[in-house]
């Protein structure tokens, strides 16, 4: 297969497909309370869309991002950021 300037071998397809299924399985036995400390830091990094971004990513993300702790945790750790670089300045 052929894609623009690019050559694409079924292979490279394959080994596209294991990545995904491995990093999956990977994120699906992460535990929860895991999950919730790498994305609050995903929304430290990139803002409230990451919200949407993540909860649109798989359900078990959604149900993750969608719990009132994590949301708490979340703008707590962004509100500690904003008065942590307030002090400093």
């Amino acid at each position: 297969m052929t894609l623009s300037f690019f050559q694409v071998d079924d292979r490279d397809l394959l080994l596209n497909q294991q990545d995904f299924v491995m990093t999956h399985v990977l994120y699906s036995q992460l535990p929860e309370e895991l999950l919730r400390k790498i994305f609050v830091l995903v929304v430290l990094e990139d803002g409230d869309p990451a919200n949407c971004t993540l909860a649109l990513t798989c359900r078990r993300f959604w149900e993750v991002v969608r719990q009132e702790y994590f949301l708490q945790e979340a703008h707590f750790a962004w509100l500690d950021s904003k008065l942590c670089v307030s002090h400093s300045a």
